[in-house]
């Protein structure tokens, strides 16, 4: 914090400098073009260090610990947090823009048992390595490789959830429950990620009645309650040039409400993240434009 102060008063310094130079340019007179020059040369060297101080000033992170209410967001818990708070940078909310995929497809939630599952996987790796050509060995990977993540997801949420989102070849991430739809009764929440994948839930669920009624994409972020149960929040995270994959920069926050028996997005805002002092391990950076 003394740096930023320090930057600041040397950028209060220039700054009174220059108007002084110009002040004293004015008041004496100048007709040649030697002085003219002077003064032109001086002003574009006091502009290009206030231009410098201001960007090094924005690049120097804060201290979490300066903050009393961080929460870190993390797309796998191996990596580095960004961090929200009430003090985040927001945009003003505004009608949403973004597009968004509303699968209100009704799949019903039924157990099934893993040695169901471990069949089911046997057969659809078969296939899948007969059309690309796979070895044995290959296909025999893959089988077990799809076991162990139902096998995790049987363990932690059990047959009737985890081997449910098994079946979809998805790992169960986050369970949890609220009312999204004002009847006073909560609905089951799931966020999941396709077995395998590295970071963050991919995909949210809703769960009513033992059934999915809705399904939509999260990129990394979670489904939260809102007040009443009057609906949700739909956290996505934006991913930016640059950014770390396993920390992004900002994430768009959407508003979703319970209204005619229906869910309707009603508005959304940007958040970015707080700059505090995270450092992104080695070759984890986003080289590839942004993901939203």
């Amino acid at each position: 914090m003394e740096k930023i102060y320090i930057k600041k008063l040397l950028l209060g310094l220039l700054a009174v400098s220059l108007i002084l130079n110009v002040a004293l340019f004015y008041i004496a007179g100048f007709k040649n073009k030697k002085d003219i020059t002077f003064l032109k040369t001086k002003i574009k060297k006091a502009e290009a260090t206030i231009k410098k101080i201001k960007e090094d000033s924005k690049s120097v992170p804060i201290k979490a610990e300066y903050f009393d209410d961080v929460e870190g967001e993390c797309l796998d818990n191996i990596f580095i947090p960004s961090d929200d708070s009430r003090y985040c940078e927001r945009t003003a909310p505004k009608p949403v823009t973004t597009p968004l995929y509303f699968d209100f497809t009704i799949y019903k939630v039924t157990p099934i048992s893993l040695k169901d599952l471990d069949e089911m996987y046997r057969t659809a790796e078969n296939d899948w390595g007969e059309k690309k050509g796979a070895s044995k060995d290959d296909i025999d990977d893959w089988i077990n490789s799809d076991k162990s993540y139902a096998h995790s997801n049987y363990l932690e949420y059990g047959s009737r959830i985890g081997n449910c989102f098994s079946r979809f070849f998805a790992s169960v991430l986050n369970y949890k429950t609220f009312d999204v739809d004002r009847d006073g009764i909560k609905e089951e929440i799931i966020e999941a990620r396709g077995f395998g994948a590295s970071y963050g839930p991919s995909d949210g669920y809703i769960i009513k009645n033992n059934k999915i009624i809705l399904r939509l994409p999260l990129n990394g972020g979670s489904i939260e309650s809102a007040k009443g149960g009057n609906g949700f929040y739909i956290r996505h995270q934006i991913i930016g040039p640059n950014d770390c994959q396993c920390g992004p920069s900002s994430y768009r926050l959407i508003r979703v409400v319970y209204e005619n028996k229906e869910f309707e997005p009603v508005w959304e805002q940007k958040v970015k993240y707080l700059n505090l002092d995270r450092k992104c391990p080695e070759g984890m950076k986003n080289t590839k434009g942004y993901s939203e």
